[in-house]
């Protein structure tokens, strides 16, 4: 029988039973409270890895998932030199964790851990597959994509290094091409037989035959400098976007047991110019169609999200996944992008504002990652002083098999849902509505509109095969919640 839900078995298992087989018990399940989607000095954060832990540890969250981008770097290179870059004429770059190396930013982390013992701290970093140009300096010179991020967590410090990220090309990561191999094999070649040439030759035009060779031999060194490691993970140059560029980065990591999530996917920001090009962002909930095998998706964050509306994007890929068309479930968190320091003014700049509540069957950072991959977790956006907390979340079959965020479970219609939500600690004034919606393969089962608490139990009868069931509830802007769904095999 799958477990019921953590809530239920947070009270059912707080003690052991005297001559209980341990062998037989199920999991012991713990709430933790996460912030997730975090950067530190390490990429463009202001507030060091210990500096962070310390505000955690205040603010009594439990878990930190660090996000430090990977590589921040862009250039614009032309024809054989399309990956030379000058700082500040056609590359510009700010720090990331490569910069500094994987191996600090590890020994960082640990250090904080050993500092602040009740934080558990995630080492993660978000990564930009690729980014494309369009015009010319001399005429609208535009950078695209490249604010389309993952984060990645639960990777080997060999594994990070080599994450096909834009401009991250290793030997380990790509493979030799012709394309990058034909220059310098040719002008090396040529060279050395110039070179030979030259030296044989006691006539007129040895010295021209030696200048020649050395000109070519320059574009070879240079050619394969520009070159190495001879393969491409992404062509900015063709100016066009490149699904298979953020397909192989998923690829990448769920190969090596990682979890993998898509940044704020519709986040919407001015043009900004960077020297003399500009970089243009744009939502791109496509992404989360296009591309297959991640864990998830930043569900909550501080900009207007539809993807998880009823029957919009997130749905779409649940219901594809049921259908056998894709891989695996999408879930969410929450990702709050925090930089620091927080303000007093903006709850979305806290470390304690937006919240992912983790299931976790074992403290530890490989119980995160697990806890990650396999939906097991919530969401929550909570104002600066509205606090509220979701009691309980079950789905149950005829026959008692039972399951919550990101189970799935077998047995016989009908099904009973229920749901507890309410606030924590003082209730405030005026005390405002929640609108709570049950939804079920995408469509809207239930719509409530009361003040807290709220408390339901619900019977729901489908048909014989594969369905969900997910719930969701908003008390304004500053109060959300989105549950993972529960996966129902309906005989």
């Amino acid at each position: 029988m799958r477990a019921v839900s953590a809530f239920l078995l947070l009270l059912a298992i707080a003690s052991d039973a005297p001559g209980a087989d341990p062998a037989t018990e199920p999991p012991r399940i713990s709430v933790r409270r996460a912030a997730v989607h975090v950067h530190s000095t390490f990429s463009n954060g202001n507030l060091s890895v210990e500096e962070i832990a310390r505000l955690a540890s205040e603010r009594g969250v439990d878990v930190v998932v660090l996000t430090d981008s990977l590589l921040t770097r862009v250039t614009y290179g032309m024809g054989p030199l399309d990956r030379t870059g000058i700082p500040g004429v056609n590359r510009m770059s700010r720090p990331g964790v490569l910069d500094r190396g994987i191996r600090s930013y590890l020994e960082d982390v640990s250090r904080a851990r050993r500092r602040f013992p009740d934080v558990l701290i995630v080492p993660g970093v978000e990564v930009a597959p690729h980014y494309y140009w369009t015009g010319r300096p001399w005429d609208d010179l535009t950078l695209h994509a490249f604010d389309r991020h993952l984060w990645v967590v639960g990777l080997s410090a060999h594994d990070i290094e080599n994450l096909p990220a834009a401009g991250n090309e290793t030997l380990a990561n790509t493979r030799p091409t012709w394309r990058r191999l034909w220059l310098p094999l040719l002008a090396g070649i040529a060279a050395l037989g110039l070179f030979a040439a030259a030296r044989r030759s006691r006539a007129t035009g040895g010295a021209l035959r030696r200048g020649a060779a050395w000109a070519l031999l320059g574009v070879a060194v240079v050619s394969a400098w520009n070159n190495w490691p001879f393969g491409d993970l992404s062509r900015p140059d063709l100016g066009r976007d490149d699904a298979s560029a953020y397909q192989r980065l998923i690829d990448y990591v769920g190969e090596r047991g990682g979890a993998c999530y898509w940044s704020y996917p519709e986040a919407s920001y001015p043009d900004v110019q960077v020297g003399a090009a500009r970089m243009v962002s744009a939502p791109h909930p496509e992404d989360l169609e296009r591309t297959d095998g991640y864990d998830g998706m930043e569900g909550l964050y501080g900009d207007a999200v539809r993807a998880t509306e009823p029957g919009g994007v997130w749905d779409r890929t649940l219901l594809a996944y049921l259908r056998g068309e894709r891989r695996r479930p999408p879930f969410v968190v929450t990702g709050i992008d925090f930089h620091g320091p927080e303000t007093e003014t903006d709850p979305w700049s806290r470390l304690d504002g937006g919240t992912t509540f983790l299931l976790l069957t074992d403290d530890t950072e490989r119980g995160v990652v697990e806890a990650l991959k396999h939906g097991h977790a919530y969401a929550t956006f909570m104002g600066l002083r509205e606090r509220f907390r979701l009691g309980a979340f079950e789905v149950e079959t005829a026959d008692g098999r039972a399951g919550t965020h990101g189970d799935r479970i077998d047995g016989s219609s009908p099904l009973t849902v229920r749901f507890a939500i309410d606030w924590e600690g003082r209730r405030p004034d005026p005390d405002p509505a929640f609108a709570v919606e049950l939804v079920v393969d995408g469509r809207v089962a239930l719509r409530l509109h009361e003040p807290l608490p709220v408390d339901g139990a619900v019977e729901l009868g489908l048909s014989a095969g594969s369905h969900y069931v997910r719930l969701q509830a908003e008390g304004s802007r500053l109060n959300r919640l989105l549950t993972n769904p529960v996966f129902i095999d309906v005989r």
